[in-house]
């Protein structure tokens, strides 16, 4: 049968002699339109992978496939996902009409994710280390470690603290993205409370 056409069926019965009955009423069959496989592209800032693809008339949903395995069935054009620093991640997408079928998949996309950590400077000022580094694309907040125990998570890029005197004290500092991921620590940088 071909794509977006209508199809009308009777039936007609014949007895022995060829004699034909009574025609059945007509059955209408409309074939969907063809589902053509979508067109994927992704965006990549940070380890954030933003997934799109051309919106299908005749899809009523859409399935996500990362490194060929599926992951999830939704019925937008987009997906967000998280990328692993330094691993590259590839991606497929497949429609699905109103009854079942399934296209083709789409063109395969790849990303990276970048999660590089923070770069930290420290100047002190008598007892009081000033903390300053930069910002963290991707990153929501950031984990401060003293000495490398966990202090304080904070959403600011810099940040004073109140160190021992005639002690040194080391500092180094984590970015943490929207899913709880972590960056490797940044440069130790340490200082002396006078």
């Amino acid at each position: 049968l071909t794509y977006n056409t209508t199809y009308i069926y009777n039936v007609v019965a014949f007895d022995l002699d060829g004699t034909n009955g009574t025609e059945s009423d007509p059955l209408s069959v409309t074939m969907p339109e063809e589902l053509i496989a979508p067109t994927l592209s992704i965006y990549v800032l940070g380890t954030d992978g933003s997934l799109s693809w051309t919106s299908l008339s005749s899809a009523t949903a859409y399935r996500v496939h990362q490194d060929s395995v599926f992951i999830e069935e939704v019925t937008t054009t987009n997906y967000e996902t998280e990328l692993i620093h330094g691993v590259e991640t590839c991606f497929t997408v497949t429609a699905i009409n109103d009854v079942g079928s399934e296209s083709d998949s789409s063109n395969e996309a790849c990303g990276t994710g970048d999660f590089t950590p923070p770069a930290l400077s420290l100047s002190v000022t008598e007892s009081t280390a000033s903390l300053s580094w930069n910002s963290v694309v991707s990153a929501e907040s950031y984990r401060v470690y003293q000495d490398s125990n966990f202090l304080i998570e904070v959403s600011e890029i810099t940040l004073d603290v109140e160190i021992p005197i005639d002690t040194e004290t080391c500092f180094g500092i984590k970015a943490v993205n929207s899913y709880g991921t972590t960056s490797d620590t940044s440069n130790v940088e340490c200082g002396t409370g006078s």
